[in-house]
């Protein structure tokens, strides 16, 4: 498990020097049913803490967020692993059709 951890860690770092920007630690808590009830996504570069979800209210770092507002998909962007838009996992690039855009990354050890 010692081993699994540090790849992890290096590959994040490798990751987060490569990219520079847009680059976050996020965490969920997930207690009923599989539904997400908290998030906390930490934007490294940014220095931003967003917190919140489920019961709760949506922060970035202490500002309110306003709550989402369902809107069709041709109006929303996606970002995913280049590997899953490849071999197409989970309908995700015939999804990725359907919205406004897409972008993707590759982890560092393809």
């Amino acid at each position: 498990m010692a081993m699994f951890g540090s790849l992890i860690l290096l590959m994040a770092r490798i990751t987060f020097v490569a990219q520079k920007a847009d680059f976050c630690c996020c965490s969920g808590l997930f207690l009923k049913n599989g539904i997400g009830q908290f998030g906390v996504i930490y934007d490294v570069i940014g220095d931003k803490l967003y917190h919140g979800g489920g019961q709760f209210d949506v922060y970035c770092n202490e500002q309110k967020l306003l709550p989402y507002q369902d809107r069709p998909l041709n109006q929303f962007l996606m970002a995913s692993n280049a590997g899953i838009f490849e071999r197409n996992d989970w309908g995700i690039a015939d999804l990725a059709k359907e919205n406004l855009g897409r972008s993707s990354v590759r982890k560092c050890c393809d």
